[in-house]
């Protein structure tokens, strides 16, 4: 099965929304108020999600891919230059130059959805796009551990390694995953 992907734009808003307000996180109502932008925000901040994402959209810094089925945004994935990210430069990249480098951050996946591809199809589209534009790299993190869809939002290890990703380093937590574009 194929979906159409579409770069998320000002004129996405109304779908990105909708995919977040009712289907986004049906099965995981907890995470319903991050409308992606944790990873936009320093640990301290304190805004209205669905407010500041909007913002952040109009204003071309909040990027990712949207996957539809006709009308119907059945998928997403935030990925966008990691210097974009606050909470990964400061926790993970404080000194070093990240400036040819994106992040495959995100996946959100309608829970009815799952498993039919649309993650895979999501991050070729992106790879696609920032080889074009000029990045060298991507990079992701993937949990270590994970068990369950909610455990694998930032992707799961073997989406990776099908893409052709190789293991780059660890924490405790996490294995940091790269691949050239």
């Amino acid at each position: 099965m194929s979906f159409e992907i579409k770069r998320l734009n000002e004129s996405l808003i109304p779908e990105y929304l909708d995919f977040f307000d009712n289907i986004a996180f049906c099965d995981n109502p907890d995470w319903s108020l991050c409308y992606c932008c944790h990873y936009y925000l320093s640990d301290d901040n304190d805004v209205d999600t669905r407010e500041y994402c909007q913002v952040l959209i109009r204003e071309g810094k909040l990027n990712g891919f949207l996957a539809f089925d006709g009308d119907i945004p059945v998928g997403w994935l935030n990925c966008d230059m990691i210097t974009n990210y606050p909470r990964i430069m400061d926790n993970f990249y404080k000194d070093e130059d990240k400036t040819d480098t994106v992040a495959a951050a995100c996946f959100v996946v309608d829970h009815k959805r799952r498993r039919q591809g649309i993650a895979k199809e999501l991050l070729a589209a992106a790879m696609d796009y920032y080889k074009e534009a000029g990045y060298k790299w991507i990079e992701a993190s993937t949990k270590k551990g994970a068990k369950t869809d909610a455990d694998n939002y930032y992707g799961p290890r073997r989406l990776y390694d099908n893409a052709g990703f190789e293991f780059a380093w660890e924490n405790d937590m996490f294995y940091i995953m790269r691949k050239e574009l």
